[in-house]
């Protein structure tokens, strides 16, 4: 009969606790959909409508918004700069990180523990700080107003954290398969290419995929470095479209949905890969 009772009130507490997770979890979703929502409806409605009927479903849905944003907000030439900004970025921080990961998880490296606590704390450095001598640095070597010096910024930041998250992979993957590979008579570097990267191709996927949208939705190296018009990337043409359309909401939620589409696709396509490395890593590391 106790035990009875005491199944009873463990349910009970159990459909309390799973009720509660269930609303919280749907205000969250209300909050984060909610202003998405808000944006694709409105960048579907005209001008006019925007005024009267601000955030509920379009009434007269139109696509005008869309081709119009494309030409006044430039976004052929961004697209194009904010990718191959995005791709070099990404590949070349990842391929850094990935070597100095597995040189720092390398049992023979006697002073990793150091160098890799130095390396992890440039995380709390925040990107302003050094904005003003990066620029002094990049105007004396004639790199401003060039996408290389968006880059250098964009490596020098991702590496700390990028590290972090491969070398924890790394120092998941079993020494017995690095010791099978040294009988083999295969060198450190041989390890690297032929052994640990094709094993952390989740975690590399993962890698690629934080740095390429910090990146892709990055204002302020891009404000900071980039002055010619045919260098500008989205969210500098977003800026723009707002500066000299500043109450053509309809367009400039447009482009906004134009400037985001890219990177939920590749995460649409890359998300098995990405959730696998995340959760790799976090039991691994």
């Amino acid at each position: 009969m106790q035990l009875s009772r005491r199944k009873h009130k463990v349910s009970v507490k159990g459909s309390f606790i799973g009720f509660f997770t269930i609303l919280i979890l749907l205000l969250l979703a209300t909050f984060i959909l909610y202003p998405l929502c808000t944006v694709i409806f409105t960048s579907f409605k005209s001008n006019a409508e925007v005024m009267v009927n601000p955030v509920g479903f379009p009434r007269h849905i139109t696509v005008a918004n869309y081709p119009e944003a494309f030409v006044m907000g430039g976004y052929a030439n961004a697209f194009l700069n904010t990718l191959k900004l995005a791709i070099i970025g990404a590949t070349v921080s990842v391929a850094m990180s990935s070597f100095m990961a597995f040189v720092l998880t390398r049992p023979n490296f006697r002073t990793r523990k150091y160098l890799y606590l130095f390396i992890i704390a440039g995380m709390v450095v925040p990107t302003n700080v050094c904005a003003l001598t990066a620029y002094i640095q990049m105007s004396a070597i004639g790199l401003v107003n060039s996408h290389l010096s968006v880059l250098c910024m964009h490596v020098a930041y991702g590496l700390s954290f990028l590290i972090f998250i491969i070398a924890g992979f790394f120092k998941g993957i079993p020494t017995e398969i690095n010791e099978a590979a040294v009988l083999d008579g295969c060198s450190e570097m041989g390890i690297y290419l032929w052994v640990t990267l094709p094993l952390s191709i989740p975690i590399i996927i993962t890698g690629l995929i934080f740095q390429m949208v910090g990146i892709w939705n990055d204002m302020f190296f891009s404000m900071i470095f980039l002055g010619k018009e045919s260098l500008k990337t989205l969210p500098l043409g977003t800026m723009k479209f707002h500066r000299f359309r500043a109450t053509d909401y309809s367009g400039l939620f447009a482009y906004i949905i134009m400037c985001s589409v890219p990177m939920f696709l590749a995460f649409i396509i890359m998300q098995k890969q990405f959730v696998d490395g995340l959760t790799a890593g976090a039991i691994k590391g």
